[in-house]
């Protein structure tokens, strides 16, 4: 195996990232994963950081906040001394994918810069938009992080106009648009070097998802087999009755702040420690899945994104119709 060798996974939300992150990743005899988490003991705490500060700097930073020379030197301090040997190193990291302060292609770019030396290639999960929009509402609506508690409420304010922003609200959508960031990939890295799976082969066939990947990153089969741990399902949503209990603790505890004069920072983890954790359990036993989106939702999203689910059917040669995709 080439001693220079990195496989970026830049999934976007809600398409089994963290699974993979958390269940898949780690456990491959031939992959030294890097992260995402980003802490590895046995590299140590600098190189740990350096990396989760690279990743950060790539998705989190605008052209004038990022600092191309730190970021390099990040990337040897947390990247490249991890290249070495023979196994294949792996960073996973979502934000990659649906950006932050910087641009899709802006990030691809920083990628590419910083991997002209060794062979990278590239993982993207996708998932079908209705399903990915649907449970990323969930994930923000149980955490408190948008107002809207029903879905088709949220989507509404997606297609809206920001006077503040001076744009439409609609980067949400935006983001699941894959075939241009599939494109910017394929130009930057190569067609041979860019592999995209989608989720719901994961779900389906999952050993022909983990066959594609190992082949495409030169590594022997091991997922699926009897040696393997089975990967278990990390980061689901709960129901509704689970989804108002935790909007109902964060409120407290943002009401508690107020009280006592402080500020409190939106969690982006669930409220499950001690009391809460036997709570939600209860109520995973009894809870009920949110509401559907309408058949004219689930309609106009299929019309939004079935020219772009073609392009990317084009470029991949995947039978995207099978998984539900609209084309």
């Amino acid at each position: 195996m080439n001693k220079q060798r990195l496989l970026v996974h830049i999934g976007v939300p809600k398409s089994a990232t963290t699974s993979l992150q958390f269940g898949a990743f780690p456990v491959h005899p031939d992959i030294r994963y890097l992260g995402k988490p980003f802490y590895d003991e046995a590299f140590g705490y600098e190189g740990s950081l350096a990396t989760a500060e690279l990743s950060d700097s790539l998705w989190k930073q605008d052209e004038l906040q990022f600092d191309s020379d730190l970021a390099r030197q990040r990337f040897e301090c947390g990247v490249r001394p991890r290249l070495c040997g023979d196994r294949l190193a792996v960073l996973s990291e979502e934000g990659l994918s649906h950006a932050g302060a910087a641009d899709r292609v802006l990030i691809a770019r920083r990628l590419a810069a910083l991997c002209k030396d060794v062979e990278c290639f590239i993982l993207l999960t996708v998932r079908e938009q209705k399903r990915a929009l649907f449970s990323l509402h969930q994930w923000y609506s149980t955490r408190r992080l948008v107002s809207a508690n029903l879905f088709e409420n949220w989507l509404e304010w997606c297609r809206s106009y920001s006077s503040y922003q001076g744009r439409n609200n609609d980067f949400p959508l935006q983001e699941y648009r894959y075939a241009r960031l599939v494109e910017t990939y394929v130009e930057l890295f190569g067609q041979e070097r860019v592999l995209v799976l989608p989720m719901e082969m994961l779900a389906q066939t999952p050993d022909e998802f983990f066959a594609r990947l190992e082949d495409f990153a030169g590594i022997r089969r091991f997922w699926g087999t009897a040696s393997c741990p089975p990967m278990t399902v990390e980061n689901s949503s709960p129901g509704r009755l689970g989804i108002r209990y935790q909007r109902l603790v964060k409120g407290m505890r943002h009401l508690g702040a107020r009280l006592r004069g402080s500020s409190l920072a939106p969690s982006e983890a669930l409220e499950e420690a001690g009391v809460h954790g036997r709570i939600m359990r209860v109520l995973a036993h009894i809870d009920v899945p949110m509401r559907p989106m309408s058949p004219e939702t689930a309609a106009w999203l299929d019309e939004y994104y079935r020219e772009d689910n073609a392009r990317l059917a084009a470029l991949t040669g995947l039978d995207l119709g099978r998984y539900g995709y609209a084309c």
